[in-house]
């Protein structure tokens, strides 16, 4: 039997394609069973968000242990704290301290949407120095958004 890396028979491996000198990148059909698993983890993390629906229960959703929940409450905690104290204290903490780089993301991308306050963007000046690339690009994007402050 010719087995692929992850010790799967090889027919039971995702197709590949390569780009150039870049792969193998895996690519997986809309019906691989493979994917049954992280469909119902989205489909419990997007029950458990939209079960919250003040700004108070959005941001203790923020403290989630399940990273899906927390990036799905991001925008729906912006959208109905916006620029309340408790909303803007709960996503600038999340920007500096989740452990998750696609929560900070999400959260540096919202914050860009909000109404110029120095604290969002002193939040966003710290995250331009994250150890991930995607945050540092979404935090500079967002700064954009703000008016320049030696001005």
């Amino acid at each position: 039997m010719n087995e692929g890396s992850s010790g799967r028979p090889r027919d039971d491996q995702p197709d590949e394609i390569w780009i150039g000198e870049i792969g193998p990148i895996p690519i997986f059909h809309n019906d691989d069973f493979r994917l049954e698993e992280h469909r119902a983890r989205l489909r419990q993390a997007a029950a458990v968000a939209d079960a919250l629906h003040s700004a108070d229960e959005l941001a203790h959703g923020m403290s989630h242990p399940d990273e899906l929940v927390r990036i799905r409450v991001v925008p729906r905690l912006i959208a109905r704290g916006g620029g309340t104290d408790q909303a803007i204290l709960t996503l600038t903490s999340a920007l500096a301290n989740d452990p998750s780089a696609g929560v900070r993301d999400i959260v540096a991308t919202g914050l860009g949407g909000l109404p110029f306050e120095a604290r969002i963007n002193a939040a966003l000046q710290r995250a331009v120095e994250d150890e991930d690339e995607e945050v540092r690009s979404a935090a500079r994007t967002s700064l954009l958004q703000y008016p320049d402050p030696a001005t």
